[in-house]
């Protein structure tokens, strides 16, 4: 393990935690290669850390938009529709809020360089999604930290930047008679 995989040898026996290196990331995610670059693709990261895999999946999604859509006034609802596939948990506060800043920041630089007539609204928008999506909570136990079970929002796109949303409680989708499989559509 190298410096940039551990913080603490505290965290790894509490937590069990070791961050996984670029490399093996998208060494994994190449197993997926089609899926992961599919906009409307849906992922959940059940131990997200500080985001290593949402934000190379993110990345894949929004190379994606920006070929598809890159420059266009479809560019942004496209952009902002990855974003809403995009779905983490993890039980340290510090590394969902981490892997939440990572996620806006990419966010934010492909939007600005993309987007025609880019709106903060728009921005604004990107940050609540990604309030909901990425968790604090416990997997294992489908819990928040408070006991409140782990709730997601669906997010379908409507039309230009809508979106309609749906909860989805984590532990009855565990429950499903197909259980989680290969993907997860929320």
């Amino acid at each position: 393990m190298t410096a940039a995989q551990v913080v603490s040898k505290q965290r790894v026996r509490d937590f069990g935690e070791v961050y996984t290196n670029p490399r093996e990331v998208n060494a994994m995610l190449d197993l997926v290669k089609d899926e992961a670059a599919r906009i409307e693709s849906t992922f959940l990261e059940p131990a997200a850390g500080n985001g290593n895999f949402l934000v190379a999946i993110l990345e894949r999604k929004l190379a994606t938009a920006e070929r598809l859509h890159g420059g266009t006034a479809e560019y942004e609802a496209k952009a902002l529709q990855a974003l809403t596939t995009i779905y983490g948990i993890d039980i340290l506060a510090d590394n969902v809020a981490e892997a939440r800043c990572r996620l806006l920041a990419d966010f934010w630089n492909a939007y600005w360089w993309q987007c025609p007539r880019p709106r903060n609204d728009a921005v604004v928008a990107a940050a609540g999604i990604v309030g909901e999506n990425i968790q604090q909570g416990d997997f294992l136990t489908a819990t928040r930290a408070d006991g409140s079970p782990v709730t997601f929002l669906q997010w379908t796109l409507l039309k230009d930047c809508t979106f309609e949303t749906r909860p989805c409680r984590l532990d009855h989708m565990l429950k499903a008679p197909q259980g989680i499989q290969g993907r997860l559509d929320l």
